[in-house]
């Protein structure tokens, strides 16, 4: 790909048609660089303009009658990929419609681009089909060489300055012409049935600028705009599609489908007249439908409709009168817009014949009386000895909804009450306020000082002036938004009740605005609002519930000015978010500031982190980090202080140093004794904890330190009590329990030690038989499982559990059993107490700190979903502050710098020829398979995962997917793609691994070779039996793990082949200085806990680690993926880096899978 010369020097184009040229003579083809995007979208069209710039095509052909042109392009690892685009005909000239392709993507990919772009740099098709083809000649391979001929002919004089700037001109380049458009307005004249009257509508037809300059309706409709912008001036086909969605109706079945033209009578408000406007500034042009299409004027004049009373000899003559810009219009030409009606049309002479149409809007829609006024179209009479009726009754009521008028100024219009709004305020004992509002109409005051004046309340149905009273309301201040009644101005809703602080803003800040624009009647005596003298303070004090010792009721008590106040006010306010506290007698304290603030944040998570079900608030004993934000903003009772006091070194301080116990014989490091002071001042306080030190640390010998202390402890409990020693009980993997014993015998030998590895029915022994006189029991996981019913009887001081990742699902059994095992206090052993999401974190603290965190949906509202899903900074600071007092995490970074270096190197392989053409077919397949599947992810995971693994089989050794059947089988590839899968294609990381091992070897080096296949670490097997290399192997069915684990330390072999589920952790292999990982994992924890085999106390010489990462497959994006959780894992921990999803996402896999 590192040849730049231009498509015109590199393609090999064959012009071919397959069929007759049936081209209408004189098709323009001509796409711009938008037609191109509009069918691809901006993302594929800039990857099409490279590879057109690439010269990835060749094999170019216009094919008539189907109007397609196709090609050919070269893709990654050297595929071809067919390609079609369709041509329509759009007015006078073809423009590339739709398109397929080969491609995984299928359409509107960087294929159709560059094949769009190399086609249109070539100069083929031509602009123009030549004439010479005649509309039913048939085009011969001779005619189109020439073509061809003639474009290399083009291209070869072109100089190079010219070729390397031809991009950046068609993107600066004169757009083609493009067809105007307008609309053509016709009046409609029907005959009502059985009578003699006409009918009149105005339809609107969409029309175009004809060949011949005169606007024509063929080839165009309503409904064919939405994708005419390749052919007429885009923005004039944007204002018409505005017109057609003001035009249409609201009704199932009327969109954009429809090709009638568009009626004006019953168009929806608020009416066309913006979208006209619009149209016109845009060039639209307004015709009529007679043979001169006269132009149709759009009025910028607002029409008015008014009532009109001229005094008469026989009394009074009422009549309708439309006005535009001062002239009277003539009813029996004029036409309504809208329902309601926000406009009309007008015309002059007959409506079969019309001229001069104009358009124009009212001032604003006609209300139901304004458009019955537009039915009177003869005046209406009024007699004489009727005229002081009608204007002390039906002409004051008309006055308030229709403008009446007296335009020859010979009647007097009667006066019109004017509205204004008037309040209720009633002083409630108590501090509360009712709040009703009205409407009050009254006229000036006559001559003898007499005004007409009338309550009217939102709900009354006459006797009311709509328009004064939308626009009276339309100018009150915009602050009394919270205050103004709710309901519609003609509906209930206008009492509201105001109490305590409500009560007081309204009387202080909204009731002095409100007296300056209504009429306000106060009812009792208003209460005296007064600032209190000092600040509120807060006192938490704690009762501990005589049912359940982990739980505290939480009491708080408020004063103001010596007056107590009960808190349930308190919370209610500050849950409320009010800004003050407010006192029977009115006086009323601040409840805002950061302490305030602080203090509602507090109290809410309290009460959502109480799962105990009680009407109060209670705090649990492992929520020491919430103790000390409480104590932050208020005073504690002695009792809480205390309880304070005595876990004080869990939230930042240093726990006391406890001496070593007598009999133990290990010398702890000074992090180690940290740990051991860390995990016994837990114990003394009745908590639990997490170790997670990093993996190589020395967890077990801090732990037996620990376990040792509480044996002494117990001793002392024992001689006082009277009763036998309780045990303490260590669970932890099948694989370590061997380590544990021998550990605990070494630094603790004065302690007895009961292994378990067999249920009690298998040993025909009960549980509380073998471990009796124990000091300390040790057993596996899947142990305590089967017989949970025996271990949930023993009497225990406490439990821990080793390598707690065990424990991270929390739907599982053994889940459920260790949070039922009956202990004072529990703690984890884990250098991986978060893998994959926050659950893992939650199901290990709900363990050993049941109560610190609350349910599992309300922990995913709280901390998982604003973390994982939002990136909540604020909400992951929160959570390390609430887990930071119980657990305990150090790096070998910060606390063993005496170990050497570890040095770790990604080394990115190449896949053979025919192992990357194995590779590249499943790809393909399972690509096409795993999107299929993705509309429903959750549904099709297993599926979708199954089908990653095949991929990452296969970037191992080809051979390994021939063996699996359904899972891992090609039973769907082609004979020749089958064949080629056996063991005799070579496998790149193979290769790479010899090299590596015999490098290692003759330099003395051991090494450790980790994968998580099985099958692979069997191929390993056979080269290193082939090459006569000594090795150690361990995976999840070895019998005999501590002789293949001796055989390594021992020195006896230099390789040991490891399954990274089997031997990931509790190995202790500082004799290796070399890490192998074959094969990625996505989860960085495991990767990490394998290396910690050889990295850790102990080793003497840096670690060299290797990852084999197959170039080009869904290895190298795996890498990427992993980043991810390590991040997370980071964030959480530590407090470094930034929260980021941890969880596959669909997202995430197109990614894996994209080209």
């Amino acid at each position: 790909m590192g040849d730049h010369s231009s498509a015109s020097d590199r393609v090999r184009t064959r012009f071919a048609t397959r069929g007759g040229c049936s081209a209408r003579l004189g098709w323009k083809i001509v796409f711009t660089d938008a037609d191109i995007r509009a069918l691809t979208g901006s993302g594929a069209f800039a990857r099409g303009e490279t590879y057109a710039r690439e010269g990835h095509f060749d094999d170019i052909e216009w094919e008539e009658p189907r109007r397609r042109l196709l090609g050919r392009s070269k893709g990654s690892h050297g595929k071809f990929y067919r390609t079609t685009v369709n041509f329509e005909g759009r007015s006078d000239s073809l423009v590339p419609t739709r398109s397929t392709c080969s491609c995984p993507q299928g359409s509107g990919c960087k294929h159709v681009a560059g094949l769009l772009l190399t086609s249109r740099r070539l100069g083929y098709p031509p602009e123009t089909l030549p004439g010479a083809l005649g509309s039913a000649a048939t085009s011969t391979p001779s005619q189109m060489q020439q073509i061809y001929e003639a474009a290399q002919a083009r291209a070869a004089t072109v100089s190079t300055w010219r070729r390397q700037l031809e991009p950046l001109l068609e993107k600066t380049a004169a757009p083609t012409a493009r067809g105007e458009l307008g609309v053509q307005f016709e009046l409609h004249s029907t005959l009502a049935r059985g009578t003699r009257r006409a009918f009149v509508s105005l339809l609107a037809h969409a029309v175009r600028m004809g060949e011949r300059g005169l606007w024509v309706r063929s080839n165009i409709n309503w409904a064919d705009l939405q994708n005419a912008h390749s052919s007429y001036v885009p923005w004039q086909v944007d204002a018409m599609l505005a017109i057609r969605r003001a035009l249409q109706k609201n009704e199932p079945g009327w969109g954009s489908s429809n090709r009638a033209p568009l009626a004006l009578e019953d168009v929806p408000a608020p009416g066309p007249w913006q979208a006209l406007r619009a149209a016109r500034d845009a060039g639209v042009v307004f015709i009529a439908s007679d043979a001169a299409q006269s132009p149709v004027r759009l009025s910028d004049e607002l029409a008015k409709i008014e009532f009109d009373v001229a005094t008469t000899s026989s009394g009074l003559a009422a009549r309708t009168r439309i006005t535009l810009a001062g002239d009277e219009l003539r009813p029996r030409q004029l036409g309504l817009v809208g329902f309601p009606t926000s406009g009309l049309y007008t015309w002059n002479g007959d409506a079969a014949t019309p001229s001069e149409i104009t358009l124009a809007a009212f001032e604003r829609p006609l209300s139901s009386a304004e458009r019955a006024l537009t039915d009177l179209t003869t005046p209406v009479e009024i007699p004489a000895d009727e005229v002081a009726e009608f204007t002390d009754t039906i002409g004051t009521r008309l006055s308030e909804t229709i403008a009446l008028t007296s335009s020859d100024d010979t009647f007097t219009l009667p006066e019109r009450r004017r509205p204004r709004l008037g309040v209720t305020v009633e002083h409630l004992v108590g501090l509360n306020v009712r709040v009703s509002w009205h409407w009050i109409y009254a006229t000036d005051a006559d001559a003898n000082g007499a005004v007409d004046r009338q309550r009217v309340s939102f709900d009354a149905t006459s006797g009311r002036d709509g328009r004064a009273e939308a626009k009276l309301w339309g100018e009150l201040p915009g602050g009394l938004g919270r205050w103004l009644p709710k309901g519609p101005l003609d509906g209930p809703g206008s009492t509201a009740f105001y109490a305590g602080m409500s009560a007081l803003s309204f009387v202080a800040e909204a009731l002095p605005v409100i007296r300056t624009i209504a009429e306000v009647e106060d009812i009792g005596e208003p209460t005296d609002y007064k600032a209190a003298e000092a600040p509120p303070e807060v006192t938490f004090t704690t009762v501990e519930r005589p049912d359940d010792r982990d739980w505290f009721d939480l009491e708080i008590t408020v004063l103001v000015d010596g007056e107590e106040i009960p808190f349930a006010e308190v919370f209610l306010a500050l849950d409320r978010g009010d800004d003050y506290l407010v006192l029977p007698g009115g006086v009323y304290a601040p409840l805002t500031g950061p302490r305030f603030d602080r203090l509602r944040e507090l109290i809410s998570e309290a009460k959502r982190l109480d799962d105990t079900g009680g009407e109060g608030i209670a705090l649990n004993r492992y929520q020491t980090a919430l103790w000390d934000d409480l104590a932050e903003v208020g005073v504690l009772g002695a009792q809480a202080k205390a309880w304070q006091d005595s876990v004080r070194a869990l939230s930042g301080g240093e726990p006391p140093t406890v001496p070593l116990p007598a009999g133990f014989t290990a010398e702890l490091r000074g992090y180690q004794q940290t740990g051991f002071d860390w995990l016994s001042f837990l114990y003394d306080a009745g908590l639990g904890g997490v170790l997670a030190d990093d993996m190589g640390l020395g967890k077990t010998v801090q732990a037996l330190a620990m376990i040792s202390h509480t044996a002494e402890l117990e001793a002392e409990d024992t001689a006082e009590r009277g009763s036998p020693p309780r045990p303490f009980l260590v669970v932890a993997p099948t694989s370590v329990l061997p380590n544990w014993v021998s550990e605990a015998k070494r630094f603790a030998p004065n302690l007895t030690v009961a292994m378990i590895d067999a249920t009690s029915a298998k040993s025909g022994v009960p549980l509380a038989t073998q471990v009796d006189d124990a000091d300390i029991i040790v057993t596996s996981y899947a142990l305590v499982r089967l017989d949970e019913e025996q271990y949930a009887q023993l009497p225990l001081r406490g439990v821990l559990f080793d390598e707690a990742q065990f424990l991270k699902n929390r739907r599982s059994i053994i889940h459920r059993v260790a949070r039922e095992l009956r202990a004072p206090v529990k703690f984890a052993l884990t250098g991986t107490p978060l893998e994959n999401s926050l659950t893992d974190l939650w199901s290990i603290l709900a363990v050993v700190a049941p109560g610190l965190f609350p349910s599992i949906p309300t922990f995913t509202e709280l901390y998982l979903a604003p973390i994982e899903r939002d990136n909540d900074r604020g909400r992951l600071a929160q959570l390390r502050r609430r887990i930071r007092p119980l657990m305990l995490r150090r790096t070998k970074e910060h606390v063993a710098s005496e170990l050497p270096p570890k040095q770790e190197q990604v080394l990115e392989l190449e896949l053979g020829p025919e192992q990357r053409r194995v590779y590249d077919t499943i790809l393909a397949r399972e690509r096409r398979r795993v999107l299929g599947l993705m509309d429903e992810f959750s549904r099709n995971r297993m599926q979708i995962f199954r089908a990653l693994t095949l991929l990452r089989q296969a970037a191992l050794d080809a051979s390994l997917i021939d063996q699996g059947g359904s899972s891992g089988g090609l039973h769907e590839l082609d004979d020749e793609e089958g064949a080629a899968l056996n063991a005799d294609i070579p496998s790149a990381k193979l290769d790479v691994l010899e090299e590596l091992l015999a490098d290692a070897l003759e330099e003395d080096h051991r090494v450790l070779i980790f994968s998580q296949f099985t099958r692979f670490l069997g191929k390993v097997k056979d080269r290193l039996d082939a090459s006569g290399t000594k090795y150690a192997y361990l995976d999840g069915r070895t019998r005999k793990r501590g002789e293949q684990i001796d055989l390594f330390r021992s020195g006896e072999v230099p390789v040991f082949l490891i399954s990274l589920k089997a031997g990931g952790f509790g190995l202790n292999l500082a004799e290796a200085d070399y890490c192998i990982l074959l094969d990625p994992w996505w989860n960085p924890a495991a990767e990490a806990q394998a290396i910690d085999r050889a990295h850790r106390i102990g080793q003497t010489n840096t670690v060299h680690v290797y990852r084999l990462v197959a170039a080009d497959t869904i290895e190298q994006r795996m890498m990427a993926l992993k980043q991810s959780k390590a991040e997370l894992f980071s964030a959480v921990m530590s407090g470094e880096g930034d929260a980021v999803p941890t969880q596959l996402t669909a997202d995430d896999i197109r990614s894996l899978l994209d080209e």
